[in-house]
């Protein structure tokens, strides 16, 4: 699916373009804020937040990476809001709200560094291929690989050593 295309198709009048680019997109953007946010009802509200200021500003958008423009927009979303509540903002206290990961794993993924976070999440939680990642980001599909292998063989040690 052209992002770019349907982007277009919205900034000119057809409105089920942007369902389209909601459905596509969704996925980063939730990952995005959630590298900040765990409330259910916030991470709701900031993704609702991140769409309006693109419905808001697409008159503006000048035709690059959408799913780049649009991760920037919710972790921007995101970081306002911790910074709003005055919440210390720091690798360790990054939760991702995800139940059914047992503390531990969800402890050492928070503790990766931002690069690496960002594509073991997408990859794993999210579900990306390399080369949706790679696009989401705007990184080559071998640096993904390359951070993918890494992220995982931190996690794989920390575990074996229980560095928690």
């Amino acid at each position: 699916m052209n992002l770019e295309r349907l982007v277009e198709e919205y900034k000119n009048g057809i409105e089920k373009s942007f369902d389209k680019l909601y459905e596509a997109t969704l996925p980063i953007v939730r990952a995005a804020i959630i590298n900040y946010v765990t409330e259910r009802e916030t991470v709701l509200d900031l993704i609702q937040d991140t769409y309006l200021v693109f419905v808001e500003s697409k008159d503006k958008y000048v035709a690059k990476s959408f799913s780049n423009y649009i991760y920037t927009i919710a972790k921007n979303k995101a970081i306002d809001y911790v910074k709003r509540k005055k919440e210390i903002l720091t690798d360790d206290v990054d939760y991702i709200p995800d139940y059914k990961l047992s503390p531990c794993l969800n402890y050492m993924i928070n503790k990766l560094e931002e690069p690496l976070r960002e594509v073991f999440i997408l990859k794993v939680l999210v579900g990306y291929s390399s080369k949706k990642v790679s696009q989401s980001l705007n990184i080559d599909v071998n640096k993904v690989n390359k951070l993918y292998y890494e992220a995982k063989e931190i996690l794989r040690k920390g575990l074996d050593l229980n560095e928690i």
